[in-house]
């Protein structure tokens, strides 16, 4: 049999009133209609009691401007054309100005490379034992070409120590440079001889007098140039800014010669001159406004080097001879550079520039083939280190997204 079921009870409501209104809830509303009635009349309460009073004339209310004092950017505004809304304030250690933001830059123009002498040739004694007296260059050590690079950038989101504005740059530049140089040595007769050393060391060659050396050398050097550098931008006053940055670099410097020369007997030659360097470098730039919206940008810096050298060399003459040779050497170089700029907006996210730069290394690989004042039994080719020096002139195309 089945149980009984409960009865089920009614839910109880609460009876409504006339106007549909709950009298629970009328003494909140009640409160509100008070409020909203009350208002105004305390507003003109407090009306007479101000006008009753003498008044007292406020001080104008400075506007703060717009121009940030401690957030400039990449170039001359912060955050650019939109530098108004950047939002930036000296005291934050967040930069707002283009945080997060990307910039690049690719530039060109034309080099000049003052590269080591080239010292195969050489004036030799006239009699036994022929010693290598002095070296003939024979190639130019002005070797023109052109430059040309770029850069990308992160503006970061955070910057560091206190600087207005931290970025990440990637940098890389290439420098080609050539040369053809045909020279001719006259021997004018007895007590002089030039002629060059054969690589196995046994002996040489050399002009008998009224004879003519003949001489073609053909240089090709490549630098690249690969830099990783963390930025740190300072305000100073206005517009005027300092950047300290620092970081890894790396280079590679390629020298090619393709050499003839040429007496009765003829000789030519193929070597390739190879260096890696593997450091750093650190530096400044200081940027501050000139006329008519121009930038001007001073920058110097010093990189530090291990490096490192690798030589081939393939002699052949027609006596016929065909040998080769490798060397090999490690050093350290230094290299100071500098940079002057002028920069002027071409949009509000677009800058040309135009810059020179020039670079001092201390160590480039040059190759000696004998001894001064020995003769070609003593000499073996070996590896030395002289000093390059460059200058570049060009144009720069700066983005900014």
């Amino acid at each position: 049999m089945a149980r009984d079921a409960a009865p089920t009870p009614r839910p109880r409501y609460h009876q409504p009133t006339r106007s549909g209104i709950d009298p629970v809830n009328r003494i909140p509303l009640a409160l509100l209609m008070i409020v909203v009635i009350a208002s105004p009349l305390t507003a003109q309460v407090s009306d007479g009691v101000n006008n009753s009073l003498p008044q007292q004339d406020a001080p104008p209310v400075a506007h703060e401007s717009v121009v940030p004092s401690a957030c400039d950017c990449i170039h001359s505004n912060c955050c650019d054309a939109s530098y108004a809304k950047c939002g930036c304030e000296s005291q934050r250690s967040l930069c707002e100005c283009g945080s997060g933001r990307f910039y690049f830059d690719i530039n060109g123009g034309g080099t000049i490379l003052w590269m080591p002498d080239y010292n195969f040739f050489a004036e030799r004694g006239e009699g036994g034992p022929f010693n290598r007296n002095s070296n003939l260059n024979t190639a130019d050590n002005a070797t023109p070409g052109f430059a040309v690079g770029g850069s990308i950038g992160m503006i970061c989101r955070r910057s560091l120590l206190g600087a207005c504005q931290t970025r990440l740059e990637t940098r890389y530049s290439y420098l080609d440079a050539q040369t053809s140089t045909n020279s001719a040595f006259l021997d004018p007769g007895a007590g002089t001889r030039f002629g060059w050393e054969a690589f196995d060391t046994a002996g040489g060659f050399g002009t008998n007098d009224g004879n003519t050396l003949t001489t073609r050398v053909d240089r090709d050097v490549a630098l690249h140039s690969l830099d990783l550098l963390l930025h740190q931008d300072y305000q100073l006053y206005g517009q005027n800014r300092l950047t300290l940055y620092a970081g890894a670099s790396l280079r590679r410097l390629e020298q090619d010669f393709d050499v003839f020369g040429q007496i009765s007997t003829s000789v030519t030659m193929r070597e390739s001159l190879n260096t890696d360097y593997y450091g750093g470098k650190l530096g400044m730039s200081t940027r501050r406004p000139v006329r008519a919206g121009w930038m001007f940008e001073g920058d110097c810096g010093i990189g530090l080097y291990g490096a490192s050298s690798d030589y081939v060399g393939n002699y052949a003459d027609s006596t016929p001879s065909d040998i080769s040779r490798t060397r090999s050497s490690s050093d350290f170089a230094v290299n100071p550079y500098a940079t002057l700029k002028l920069t002027k907006p071409i949009s509000p996210n677009a800058f040309i520039s135009g810059y020179t730069t020039a670079e001092y290394l201390n160590y480039v690989p040059q190759m000696e083939y004998g001894e001064l004042g020995t003769p070609p039994s003593a000499g073996s080719v070996r590896m030395d280190g002289d000093e390059m020096t460059s200058l570049v002139l060009g144009l720069n195309l700066t983005f900014v997204r």
